[in-house]
């Protein structure tokens, strides 16, 4: 099960299709399965290495969960493979396979989530009730899982919010999950059909310094992110708040663990050995670090069949990971490391000149070059080696300047533009996924030239691509003329996430002879689009697709 970005609850709600519920049973044991919960904050388990164990009816999951069934059945074959490798009896080994209980180790499932979740199954609503503290893990667990009536459950129960007490216990427990359920559940139906979320978003929420202290990194970015695009929130105050956020972080999180490693470092130097107590705190910390501010990487997918302990963190394995902090040459040393992560976000061209000249430079978030770069833009003087821009009377200039609409192909560089760029120029590029980003030139080689894309991560130079001017001369713009509009067209200045267009897809484009198609809206960048459409009258999700596409572009929208 994967979450499309609708921002619709019926569109949520039809993803989980009513077919999805029908299974063959009948392949399925009829007797009890055992499952298997790891739980590290649970006192209650039911064993020394905090595994709790649940017996159930196998049939009730099977029907309710395609996922279990598939385990299941998976088990059961592995069971009754190992039965028949066994030296005993034939039918002593086909009596003890219809008889023993087959175990399921329940990797994305906690046991406060996985008993809401059987109370359900098992007709007793009365135990089933659902808490602010465990509705997460709950609907974590049932879309895993893909358990739909669960996740219904859980909607309604999230949609009936109602107090800013449960509000940050719920936020609080989405940082402990995987973004990409923040991102596609909180961001695209919890505030667009949230009235009590949307009435207190900017007065109370994003105020509360309960923002500041219990915001993952990616949940700041997302909130930011889409209050920016339904200009909610002005770039300049979404700086300050930015800022408050990489300040805080760094000193209650990050520094403390410099520390740690500074030490580490000098007893490393002079052979000394970690006792028990500092390989625990130092494997802690790294842990902290790794899980609350810098990484939050998505779990697998696949559950494992059989059980199987939890490992716990050997001394070897301590030196190991502190060894890597220490050595890896990108650890964040400063507050302001914190901040290349947002800096696609913010758009400094909209700050006030004199809040750029004195926050903005005094806390030294960027290169003075960079920020000469950005006060030249506000005036309309960007310096010539680092930007390409529009001749005064090229097409694309006299469009852009009198209509409000353009065509793809006024935005391209002529071959002179091309073959004059140099080392340190900056333009639009659009990508395979059809979005216009900002690069600069980073190196040269005859008619092939290097781009490092602008806003991503500094310390990180993988996706820099070298590209041929000469073979690929529709994907470059002059810097900033898309990636930097705004929506012009007055007709579509009220686009939102969720609205329905028309798109035609360049000629580089495999669908490009299917001419105009409807598409919904599922993200925006400033005038950028970012549409799903279908090729054929079929639901299966195989024939959905995206693509990025500009408001203002007549060529490709309307």
């Amino acid at each position: 099960f994967f979450f499309t970005l609708h921002a619709d609850m019926s569109s949520f709600l039809s993803t989980v299709d009513e077919h999805c519920d029908v299974f063959d049973v009948d392949s399925v044991i009829h007797d009890d399965v055992i499952f298997a919960i790891h739980d590290e904050d649970d006192e209650s388990t039911q064993s020394s290495n905090g595994m709790s164990y649940y017996s159930c009816n196998a049939r009730i999951f099977a029907q309710r969960s395609s996922v279990l069934n598939k385990l299941m059945a998976k088990a059961v074959q592995k069971r009754n493979s190992n039965n028949c490798n066994n030296a005993y009896d034939r039918q002593s080994s086909s009596s003890s396979s219809s008889s023993s209980s087959i175990q399921i180790y329940l990797k994305f499932m906690t046991s406060h989530a996985f008993l809401f979740i059987r109370d359900v199954f098992y007709g007793s609503q009365s135990a089933a009730q659902l808490s602010d503290e465990h509705v997460i893990d709950v609907l974590y667990g049932a879309i895993k899982y893909q358990m739909k009536c669960i996740m219904k459950l859980c909607l309604i129960y999230l949609l009936d919010m109602h107090d800013l007490t449960a509000f940050w216990t719920i936020y609080r427990a989405f940082a402990a999950k995987p973004c990409t359920l923040f991102d596609n559940f909180f961001i695209n139906i919890l505030l667009c059909k949230s009235a009590f979320i949307q009435q207190h978003l900017l007065s109370d929420i994003v105020r509360d310094d309960r923002f500041i202290l219990h915001s993952a990194l990616f949940q700041i970015q997302s909130i930011c992110q889409y209050m920016l695009q339904q200009k909610l929130i002005t770039h300049q105050l979404c700086y300050a708040l930015l800022i408050r956020w990489c300040r805080h972080q760094f000193t209650h999180k990050l520094e403390p663990l410099l520390r740690i490693q500074q030490q580490s470092e000098t007893d490393i130097d002079n052979d000394s050995i970690f006792t028990a107590e500092q390989s625990e705190q130092c494997s802690s910390s790294i842990a902290s670090l790794n899980d609350t501010v810098l990484f939050h990487s998505n779990e697998q997918e696949q559950d494992s069949l059989s059980l199987s302990t939890v490992p716990t963190p050997s001394r070897s394995t301590i030196h190991t990971s502190t060894h890597y902090i220490v050595d890896d040459e990108h650890m964040i040393t400063k507050w302001q490391d914190l901040f290349d992560d947002f800096l696609p976000l913010i758009d400094f061209v909209q700050m006030d000149v004199g809040y750029l000249l004195t926050q903005v430079r005094s806390d030294a978030v960027m290169s003075q070059q960079r920020l000469l770069s950005i006060l030249a833009q506000k005036y309309e003087n960007p310096p010539a080696p680092l930007s390409v821009v529009p001749s005064p009377g090229s097409s694309s200039s006299k469009r852009t300047n009198k209509k409000d609409a353009f065509r793809t192909e006024d935005l391209w560089l002529t071959r002179q533009q091309l073959s004059a760029l140099s080392i340190g120029a900056r333009l639009d590029i659009r990508d395979q996924f059809g979005r216009y980003e900002q690069a600069e030139i980073t190196e040269q080689n005859a008619s092939k030239i290097k781009v490092h894309f602008i806003g991503w991560s500094s310390r990180s130079r993988m996706w820099d691509k070298w590209i041929n001017i000469e073979q690929q001369q529709s994907i470059f713009a002059p810097f900033g003329s898309v990636s930097n509009r705004e929506i012009r067209k007055k007709q579509l200045c009220g686009l939102r996430v969720g609205d329905k267009v028309m798109i035609k897809l360049p000629a580089f484009h495999k669908h490009h002879q299917r001419g105009w198609m409807n598409a919904e809206i599922i993200a925006m960048d400033k005038g950028q689009l970012n549409v799903q459409y279908k090729v054929s009258d079929t639901h299966s999700d195989a024939n959905m697709h995206e693509f990025w596409v500009h408001t203002d572009n007549e060529s490709e929208c309307r």
